[in-house]
């Protein structure tokens, strides 16, 4: 079953890619526990253009998934609310994370961030 989205929720746009397999939706869980890593693209980009660096990933190590995410206002994100800056990107990131219940022992294992997506992973103002 689906969640739904509110209002409130600042959820981004994002897609899985599993054993060099990409996916839109979070797979269903197996049994077999697969730590997270999160792709950030830069700035005027979209999760879509880490997917190769993530499918070697996922593919040279079968028990990582990549969770590729488009920041606000990029890729099919909604802008949500302003100011459009780096910390409410890192908030965006956390809620999104929140909602796919990548929490507490399934929290990613590591961030991989391209220009200003490594900012947003740092919560750094430019």
């Amino acid at each position: 079953m689906k969640k739904s989205i509110t209002c409130a929720q600042r959820v981004l746009s994002h897609e899985w890619l599993i054993n060099g397999k990409l996916l839109f939706e979070r797979p269903i869980e197996d049994g077999r526990c697969k730590s997270v890593v999160i792709f950030l693209h830069g700035l005027l980009g979209r999760g879509r253009n880490l997917r190769s660096p993530a499918k070697l990933l996922t593919e040279k190590y079968p028990y990582l998934q990549a969770l590729l995410l488009d920041a606000r206002g990029h890729g099919k994100s909604p802008s949500f609310h302003p100011p459009h800056d780096i910390q409410n990107s890192t908030i965006d990131v956390m809620e999104t994370l929140k909602y796919l219940n990548l929490v507490d022992k399934k929290s990613p294992i590591a961030v991989i961030g391209h220009s200003f997506g490594g900012r947003i992973a740092l919560g750094e103002e430019m």
